[in-house]
């Protein structure tokens, strides 16, 4: 897509934006490509009927998929069926649906739409494999995150036999997309994707989460149910911006005290060092927070809140 930048509207920019960071660009192959496998979806039936139970169940109270006889529910369910085709050995799986909603909003058109899709899927295809492995490990490794940075929320957590944080599995699959607005999502997407800091800030992200729910977890002595239930009902009551800014120092203090780490989670963190700005940044975190910084790091790591 060759761009006008001053001439452009914000709309196409960030169709621009979402083709480039994605690292897809339709060509008209890719277009032929395209027609080709849907044509053979349709006949063949390939995965239509699991598709299309999701579709009719995603973000229907956004415009654009409300109406059931709307554009998009097709153009939705026909880039889903084609994956399924494109990407045999993996198919549909459920949670693919709200991966590739925000996608078809924000391009519209149904061919750059799927290729955006399956760029998306190049990235994240592990976390919908059968054994779910991927899945398995980024739960052990946000539990091991969570032991070093607050020890008691994560002592509490396994008396009530819920350490293994299954109850945070949807949110790591499809990327928080069930808990905020369909706008905050893009935005937090977007930090995603550029990997700020990590390629891994996403767990961040999700312990920032885990850490602002202490209280309400820890000090009201929820129970096994009760966790569930209250982390079920964080749909629409996350911070966003406050919680980016929680998953960056949380970040930053993690890569202050690498050393300490243990290797499952050290290897989320850059090799090189702080840089001065992030240094600076850190220490006036700590110091709003009334924490006290020592040289090896080992306070900025065990402060209980990020």
């Amino acid at each position: 897509m060759e761009l006008d930048l001053e001439m452009s509207s914000p709309t196409v920019l960030l169709q621009a934006f979402w083709e480039h960071i994605l690292h897809t660009q339709c060509t008209s192959s890719k277009k032929s490509v395209y027609v080709l496998l849907l044509f053979v979806c349709l006949v063949s039936f390939v995965c239509s009927s699991i598709a299309e139970k999701d579709v009719a169940r995603t973000d229907r109270t956004h415009p654009r998929f409300a109406d059931d006889d709307s554009i998009y529910l097709v153009r939705l369910s026909d880039i889903l069926t084609t994956y399924c085709f494109y990407n045999f050995d993996l198919g549909y799986v459920q949670g693919m649906s709200d991966l590739c909603a925000p996608v078809l909003d924000i391009l519209g058109d149904e061919v750059e739409s799927f290729w955006c899709f399956a760029g998306f899927l190049d990235v994240v295809e592990e976390n919908f494999s059968e054994d779910q492995e991927s899945m398995r490990q980024q739960l052990l490794t946000l539990q091991a995150m969570l032991k070093v940075v607050d020890p008691q929320m994560s002592d509490y957590l396994a008396a009530q036999d819920s350490d293994n944080l299954y109850f945070c599995f949807r949110w790591l699959l499809v990327f928080f997309k069930r808990e905020l607005t369909f706008e905050e999502t893009m935005r937090l997407w977007e930090v995603f994707w550029s990997n700020h800091l990590t390629p891994h800030f996403h767990l961040f992200f999700a312990l920032a989460v885990l850490l602002q729910s202490k209280d309400v977890i820890v000090k009201d002595k929820k129970d096994f149910n009760d966790i569930v239930k209250y982390v079920n009902e964080l749909s629409g009551n996350i911070d966003l911006e406050q919680t980016l800014v929680d998953a960056e120092v949380l970040c930053l203090r993690f890569m202050a005290g690498r050393p300490m780490l243990p290797d499952i989670v050290s290897k989320l963190l850059p090799e090189e060092q702080l840089s001065d700005l992030q240094k600076a940044l850190l220490s006036e975190s700590i110091e709003l927070r009334g924490y006290t910084c020592v040289a090896d790091g080992s306070a900025v790591l065990s402060a209980s809140d990020p």
